[in-house]
């Protein structure tokens, strides 16, 4: 059985307007996060029960939103820290103001497979904030220093989507035809637009 391994490829695309009537990304001011250590996901859940005639009638847990924990190299530069987090970069400095508020972002990246496949996931709303800094003095030993970076996902508000996720090994499975070519392209085109977030579901 093949387990994922590894990330890459983190491409942030900022978003420019979420709400009934339409959802949009600049998909011409998308950058890369490089050297990224890890990422982890956590889901969480409004739970609800309802109650009548001495049991539980229905239970359910729904999706309230998806807490992110990243880690990248210290080698992250300031400008990029700041376009990142919302902080100031100008001319050279990097401030971190009182109110500085995050910007948000659809944020794609690749998941890779013990047997070689690959998996691709973006969430389609999210900011990241830098959580913390430690630095050494050296000694005996070095130890390498990162970057935390923890955020939230909120669904958006146009789709009620929290994320997507594609499999290159499903993908080359499917028959051929209109639903293998889309997605083939949206494959293809991963980080270049954010994909699905349009997409009908039925």
């Amino acid at each position: 059985m093949a387990r994922e391994i590894g990330i890459s490829n983190i491409t942030l695309f900022p978003l420019t307007q979420d709400d009934d009537i339409d959802i949009t990304y600049d998909n011409g001011s998308k950058f890369k996060l490089p050297w990224a250590v890890s990422l982890e996901t956590t889901e969480e859940y409004a739970q609800s029960e309802y109650h009548g005639d001495n049991i539980v009638e229905r239970s359910s847990k729904i999706t309230s939103k998806v807490g992110l924990s990243l880690e990248v190299s210290s080698d992250t530069p300031p400008s990029l820290d700041a376009k990142i987090t919302g902080k100031v970069n100008k001319d050279g400095f990097t401030f971190n103001a009182l109110g500085t508020t995050q910007p948000i972002f659809a944020m794609a990246y690749s998941i890779m497979m013990d047997d070689g496949n690959e998996r691709r996931r973006v969430i389609y709303k999210c900011n990241l904030a830098r959580t913390g800094q430690t630095n050494e003095t050296v000694s005996d030993s070095v130890t390498a220093q990162t970057y935390k970076y923890e955020g939230i996902a909120s669904s958006t508000v146009n789709s009620n989507r929290f994320d997507l996720v594609m499999d290159k090994k499903e993908i080359d499975a499917m028959l051929p035809g209109p639903q293998k070519t889309a997605a083939e392209e949206a494959w293809r085109d991963f980080f270049t637009e954010v994909q699905g977030v349009k997409m009908a579901l039925n």
